[in-house]
């Protein structure tokens, strides 16, 4: 009896073996001869007092490793609680496959992704959510990522059940489930952000290169403009000058003064158009006096050349800005006049200029005709006029942002925003 409650004693130290052990412990048992009661009533006091011990014993290991049965099982449903809540909430989805492609297991980032429950996506082809644009690189994908012990990944669109796509990066890992059946483990990434990012990088890449194309054209074309205003007006004032000098010597008809007056009117003229060739090169009174002195001679010789009425404010003086953002704000404003006058057919102009905290703010209204400014973007970038992308440009250089509202038939505004560093500040 001892030597069976010893072995009863020792068969519960492995609870894990199950119905081995069991069947084991049942065999020894049907081996060992059970007392009969004769035996029994014939066993000492001693003997008796040492079975009650050991059946004590007994009961307390079984309890013991009854105890150690449910903190283990409470461990393993921790772990596997943790084990889901990594899986359900990792910031990547995670699929599993069988062999026909169909989902067998989905975490809540997949159907997140997806725009659909977890429980819509089980069963389901994953083809079924994949572009028709890309269902061939899917295929491609699938012919390779069967070879075991390899991970293999693609880049494709999925479609959310909104209509939306959804940019994923796809790695495949095949492998085999508990009972040995094949599977195919997908890990998600969603780069939609960084494929937008791409798309934004080549456009910006794309209007750069035009906009240098188009730099170009127009250094070329005012270098051909220069070249024939020094030309047509300033050699043909020099050449009058000389035939002037020249007549006076051969012929004596005029009095010297009389050539002295006439060349001294030449010689204002020719001034005054080197002084427009050198103001269309570079404003000196935007350096001699400042951003918002400029700004206002230039709405003056506007409406006085066109007609329009310009106002200008731009609030009490304020120091000097730091020279690259006094020219950048400048052409725009020039440049955004210029096109009032040659395309808007307004009569009215309000120029502000204004600080707004840390930055400074110009803002360039008018009550014209008004377009559509994502038509002529498309215009631009496909050769036309360099003014839309040329003003972006230089409110870019100087870290600004540029606006642009208008419709047909509503007038414009543009407003730059850009920072209001001072001289003092440069390096």
């Amino acid at each position: 009896m001892a030597g069976r409650a010893e072995s009863a004693a020792r068969s519960p130290a492995a609870p894990t073996a199950g119905p081995t052990l069991r069947q084991q412990a049942e065999a020894v048992l049907d081996v060992q001869a059970e007392p009969t009661p004769g035996q029994l009533a014939a066993m000492s006091p001693e003997q008796t007092q040492r079975m009650l011990h050991e059946l004590g014993v007994h009961q307390i290991e079984l309890e013991m490793q009854n105890e150690e049965l449910r903190r283990a099982q409470a461990e393993l449903s921790a772990a596997r609680a943790r084990y889901f809540d990594l899986y359900d909430l990792a910031p990547v989805g995670y699929c599993t496959l069988d062999e026909q492609g169909q989902i067998r297991q989905a975490n809540l980032t997949a159907a997140s992704m997806l725009g659909v429950a977890v429980s819509a996506l089980r069963g389901k082809l994953l083809t079924a959510f994949i572009c028709k644009e890309d269902q061939d690189v899917y295929y491609l994908h699938r012919k390779q990522r069967m070879e075991a012990g390899r991970t293999h990944a693609c880049e494709l669109r999925l479609a959310r059940q909104d209509g939306t796509l959804a940019w994923v990066h796809l790695a495949t890992t095949a492998g085999h489930d508990a009972d040995g059946a094949p599977e195919l483990r997908v890990v998600l990434t969603d780069v939609t952000e960084h494929k937008q990012v791409e798309a934004a990088l080549r456009e910006s890449m794309r209007q750069l290169q035009t906009l240098s194309r188009r730099v170009l054209e127009a250094q070329e074309t005012e270098r051909h403009r220069v070249a024939l205003e020094l030309h047509d007006e300033l050699g043909q004032a020099l050449t009058a000058i000389k035939i002037n000098l020249q007549v006076g010597q051969l012929f004596q008809k005029q009095t010297a003064g009389e050539l002295n007056a006439e060349n001294i009117r030449i010689v204002d003229e020719a001034l005054q158009q080197m002084r427009r060739l050198a103001y269309a090169l570079r404003p000196s009174m935007l350096d001699d006096l400042g951003l918002a002195p400029a700004l206002r001679w230039m709405a003056e010789q506007t409406a006085a050349r066109s007609g329009l009425r310009v106002d200008f404010d731009a609030g009490p003086p304020q120091p000097r800005l730091a020279p690259e953002i006094e020219i950048a704000v400048f052409r725009i404003a020039q440049e955004a006049l210029t096109n009032i006058v040659r395309h808007a057919q307004a009569r009215h102009v309000q120029m502000s200029l204004h600080r707004d905290g840390e930055g400074l703010v110009l803002r360039v209204q008018d009550d014209g005709l008004g377009f559509d400014p994502a038509a002529v973007r498309v215009r631009a970038l496909a050769g036309g006029s360099l003014g839309l992308l040329g003003m972006e440009e230089r409110a870019m250089l100087i870290g600004g942002q540029l606006l642009i509202e208008s419709a047909p038939g509503q007038g414009c505004t543009l407003r730059l925003r850009c920072p209001a560093r001072g001289r003092a500040e440069l390096p």
